[in-house]
């Protein structure tokens, strides 16, 4: 979508991840959104209760694909982002045949912008992203002479569920990461897996001299249009993370502390946004209507009676 009539339309966008990486997308949509006057929403799914996804089979991520592009489907939204790239090397093919609106990942995006601008291409990500070639694959479909060195980093998604995104436990963490990136001489680094943008500062730190690729930049170029470069320059300072929705298969409190962490919130601030979604319900949810959610303290859990093809009335009311 690169016209402003077009972008227009575009009101709600569901996005899913195994856990908090896929805010660091919602953030820059936030930002680019917000800088382009769009009044987008969106709704964000987390599965933590069964995050880490990277080293899941293909047909356990399949599965988990399926029945949250079919939850998000029923959520009125217009657009659904694929804010977790193990979910995307897997299942993206599927996820467009169940889905009745357009899916966007941020493979494709992303290979397009480095395969003709850079030589040596180092892309950190999960195991199973790695395995899958993801990233080579559509790098080299763009430009076969584009070099690329995939490294699997399974250890860096739980310091970023767990709120660690600096400091000598995650140098030392990656610090093997940056040796492989040295050794193979990358002129560049794409974060390829979401939790991954909020460990720049630290990646930065250890290796400096190369450029780095934050793949959420791309997609929104795909999906709102206009210079990427607006969300840094036109987006106001205060954005209103709060008037989306937060759904989470785990705890909401925990996802919530995390949340707000990452996305550099005071504490609380996220509290009346998320509803806690019991697993057995997502885990039953293929094509079917949502569940109604009702209150309980300052978060929701879902209910196994009534349905509703909307979003629950325990959202926010902004929503």
């Amino acid at each position: 979508m690169n016209d402003n009539a077009s972008n227009e339309r575009i009101k709600r966008v569901g996005l899913f991840d195994s856990g908090v990486g896929g805010l660091s997308i919602l953030r820059f949509l936030e930002k680019q959104a917000a800088a382009l006057g769009v009044p987008v929403k969106f709704v964000y799914f987390a599965d933590t209760a069964r995050c880490p996804y990277g080293n899941r089979s293909s047909e356990e991520i399949r599965r988990f694909v399926e029945e949250i592009v079919s939850f998000l489907d029923s959520s009125c939204v217009d657009r659904i982002v694929m804010a977790c790239n193990t979910s995307a090397a897997v299942a993206a093919h599927r996820a467009r045949e169940i889905s009745s609106v357009p899916v966007h990942d941020l493979i494709f995006p992303t290979a397009k912008f480095v395969a003709n601008k850079y030589k040596r291409v180092g892309v950190v990500a999960t195991s199973t992203t790695c395995q899958k070639r993801a990233f080579s694959s559509a790098i080299t479909q763009v430009n076969p002479d584009c070099r690329v060195i995939e490294i699997p980093a399974p250890d860096l998604v739980p310091l970023v569920e767990s709120g660690k995104l600096e400091g000598p436990e995650v140098e030392a963490t990656i610090k093997k990461y940056v040796e492989q990136l040295e050794t193979f001489n990358a002129d560049s680094l794409i974060f390829g897996c979401t939790h991954f943008p909020f460990l720049e500062a630290a990646f930065k730190k250890l290796i400096p001299n190369i450029s780095f690729v934050d793949p959420a930049v791309h997609l929104s170029m795909e999906l709102l249009g206009s210079n990427s470069s607006s969300a840094e320059t036109k987006a106001p300072s205060n954005l209103n993370f709060k008037k989306n929705v937060y759904f989470t298969t785990g705890s909401a409190d925990a996802f919530s502390t995390a949340a707000e962490h990452c996305l550099a919130l005071t504490a609380g601030t996220l509290s009346e946004s998320i509803c806690g979604m019991a697993l057995e319900q997502i885990e039953s949810f293929q094509l079917k209507p949502i569940p109604e959610i009702t209150k309980t303290g300052s978060h929701s859990v879902l209910l196994d009676s009534s349905v509703s093809t909307h979003i629950p009335s325990a959202a926010p009311s902004s929503f």
